[in-house]
């Protein structure tokens, strides 16, 4: 539903550093690579991995386990 993710815990995969987004869904990850692999998971989410770029503001979106498990897969279809 495109809402920010309060709480949502996000770590990078390489070095296991990590944190936790805030009530707002924001979060700060300081490395000095210019590109992050982060892996970003919260309850009742489905988890992802992300590359994140240097200084930018950039939108991960994680689906609902819910909707994930209601939708229709291919052998439902027929």
């Amino acid at each position: 539903n495109n809402n920010p993710l309060p709480f949502a815990n996000i770590t990078e995969k390489n070095s296991g550093v990590g944190t936790y987004a805030d009530v707002n869904g924001n979060f700060v990850l300081l490395s000095s690579d210019t590109v992050l692999n982060v892996q970003t998971r919260s309850l009742g989410y489905l988890g992802t991995n992300a590359l994140l770029k240097g200084n930018s503001n950039q939108k991960i979106v994680l689906k609902d386990e819910a909707v994930v498990a209601n939708a229709p897969t291919k052998e439902t279809l027929y």
